[in-house]
């Protein structure tokens, strides 16, 4: 998978311009709605299908994914959380708290989803967010 960070100018990353106008629509829409609660840590990632992952890093640390389709449209929000394991890492040499992606099902309750959900109000991507919502 490509990645490109977004603490820089994001519109000038090929995983941006390779986007369709629509995608590169909520991608700004969703950056735009997370720029005063997350830091700067926000990236776009492609995956091998052609999905959009936009990754938020808030103040406090928690890591969320926004997942969307090629025209822009919102499949899933995710979270990256704790399941209460612990594994290896070879690099730190110790045990780390194992962690995964996790769908946040009642989106619109999440704080993410607080954040987002307005936001996209009156967009293309509106309809597939109260879709992706109530999953």
């Amino acid at each position: 998978m490509e990645q490109t960070t977004t603490t820089r100018d994001y519109h000038q990353d090929r995983a941006y311009k390779d986007a369709a106008p629509a995608a590169q629509d909520t991608i700004d829409v969703v950056f735009a709605a997370v720029a005063r609660v997350t830091s700067p840590d926000r990236a776009v990632e492609v995956a091998g299908d052609g999905r959009l992952k936009c990754l938020i890093t808030w103040h406090d640390g928690a890591e969320y994914q926004v997942t969307l389709n090629p025209d822009g449209e919102l499949l899933r929000l995710f979270r990256l959380q704790y399941t209460g394991a612990w594994e290896w890492d070879e690099l730190e040499g110790r045990d780390v708290p194992a962690e995964e992606w996790r769908t946040v099902r009642a989106m619109t309750k999440d704080r993410a989803g607080k954040v987002l959900g307005p936001a996209l109000a009156g967009r293309p991507a509106a309809k597939s967010w109260t879709e992706a919502a109530a999953r």
